[in-house]
């Protein structure tokens, strides 16, 4: 299923949100003296989510400076124009699959890899 770029865009704002909103929380627990997993490290499907989108905009950006303009999306060509040479999408793909892993672990959908990984 092909996702719409402006949904792209909806939906990774949406989790920069929660993530930024997680982040503040843990800070008050770890000030608190307390450790805490919020309820975004805990889960393992927005973290995949964010990793799908972290590839989605990575092959855009690929696109874009390979000069392939496939989009309509008057913002996003103006953050590619911007930010598709540096961005690290990568690196941010790879720390959302460890967190998705992190979160899943221990769960009853985690027990196969669990398994696979113990032998």
């Amino acid at each position: 299923m092909q996702m719409e770029l402006g949904n792209v865009s909806e939906a990774l704002t949406i989790l920069t949100d929660l993530k930024n909103k997680s982040q503040v929380e843990s800070d008050k627990a770890s000030a608190a003296g307390e450790k805490i997993k919020t309820e975004l490290d805990r889960s393992f499907s927005a973290w995949l989510l964010y990793a799908d989108l972290m590839l989605i905009i990575g092959h855009e950006c690929i696109q874009w400076n390979r000069g392939i303009q496939t989009n309509d999306n008057y913002m996003f060509r103006r953050w590619l124009r911007k930010y598709s040479e540096n961005f690290d999408w990568q690196e941010r793909r790879f720390q959302a699959l460890f967190k998705a892993l992190e979160a899943a672990a221990g769960t009853k959908s985690c027990e196969a890899l669990v398994l696979w990984v113990q032998q």
